[in-house]
């Protein structure tokens, strides 16, 4: 039966000869729902968001109010790091959190890409510039997001000594793995989000890019 399931798999699911989207057309909210993971325990409040370069760009092609230098100048603050936030708790019995500080959270932190553990930055050896855009984050995650938002700590990773993996590619085939505590996940890439989805000739319903079949009738799907 594990055999059957894993050949369902294989066919239904494959990124080989994927299409991808223009930057300008890929969805910052559907980029959030992958790249945002939250924990499933009852007892904690466990949150990673990796914040990709990408996400940027997105969210400014919805919104264009800031300008293409301007566009720029961020994403070369960005260029040869990653950057991510998380948030570690636990919940009381009065449906409270007790957060965990934030040394102790970062401690807890780990990202692997490529077989390769990321370097962290202490937060004096953060660029004045991008530590600056850091700063001006805190206040609309503590707006949007109460006494979560304002216990989200930005981790700036870079890529170890003698070796180079950064930037994550969006669109390659890797597995990102992240953990926080006792909260492990991982990141299969390409995300969805970068890919064209493909339709069924049936009826014209979209599914997602990574499908060669509609899970509906079984034909085989096509690219728009």
């Amino acid at each position: 039966m594990t055999k059957v399931i894993c050949i369902l798999l294989v066919l239904l699911s494959t990124s080989a000869h994927a299409q991808f989207k223009n930057l300008e057309d890929i969805s910052s909210d559907a980029l959030l729902d992958e790249t945002q993971l939250v924990s499933e325990d009852p007892d904690k409040l466990e949150m990673i968001w990796w914040i990709p370069r990408e996400y940027w760009i997105a969210v400014n092609a919805e919104d264009p109010t800031t300008s293409s230098d301007e566009m720029d100048d961020l994403l070369d603050l960005l260029e040869g790091f990653e950057i991510f936030a998380v948030v570690l708790g636990d919940i009381n019995d009065f449906g409270g959190v007790n957060f965990t500080d934030s040394e102790a959270t970062v401690d807890l932190f780990s990202v692997t890409y490529k077989e390769t553990d990321l370097a962290f930055l202490d937060e004096n050896d953060v660029p004045s510039n991008l530590r600056m855009v850091l700063d001006i984050m805190k206040p609309i995650m503590r707006n949007l997001l109460g006494p979560m938002g304002e216990n989200i700590n930005f981790v700036v990773a870079e890529n170890p000594k003698d070796t180079s993996v950064i930037p994550i590619d969006l669109f390659g085939t890797d597995t990102l793995h992240l953990s926080l505590g006792d909260f492990h996940q991982k990141i299969e890439l390409p995300l969805n989000a970068v890919i064209v989805e493909k339709k069924c000739p049936v009826n014209q319903t979209l599914y997602s890019g990574r499908w060669n079949y509609c899970p509906v009738h079984g034909k085989p799907l096509e690219n728009q």
